[in-house]
């Protein structure tokens, strides 16, 4: 696991950069919060839940973003379904059940829209 952790740190560095050269390259962005999301991740795995919401909410805002220059796509309603269903999940686990139901409404709601 720590070695996980240390290469999605890495991983997430290597994507700031990328993100700071071009900060208009959708692919750029996607693979900065896909990176996000991955140390997310890892940080849920040890229960550091306070520390993912913090990187959860920023993939999020960013998935946002993206998701106004193409409403229509199928891809960024997954990706952000996921990240409601993950936010959820951190929030459950720190005991927060009104905001963890908030976010997995959220993330069946893009499931919705995906049918």
């Amino acid at each position: 696991p720590s070695e996980a952790a240390s290469l999605s740190e890495r991983a997430l560095t290597l994507s700031e950069i990328h993100v700071r050269t071009s900060p208009n390259n959708t692919e750029y962005i996607r693979d900065y919060v896909d990176a996000l999301l991955i140390r997310a991740y890892s940080l849920q795995n040890q229960q550091r839940h306070r520390e993912a919401i913090g990187l959860l909410e920023q993939g999020l805002r960013r998935q946002l973003d993206l998701q106004r220059t193409s409403p229509e796509s199928k891809r960024f309603q997954r990706e952000l379904q996921e990240t409601y269903e993950a936010m959820g999940d951190s929030y459950l686990a720190l005991g927060e059940e009104a905001r963890a139901l908030e976010h997995y409404e959220k993330g069946r709601e893009r499931t919705v829209a995906l049918l």
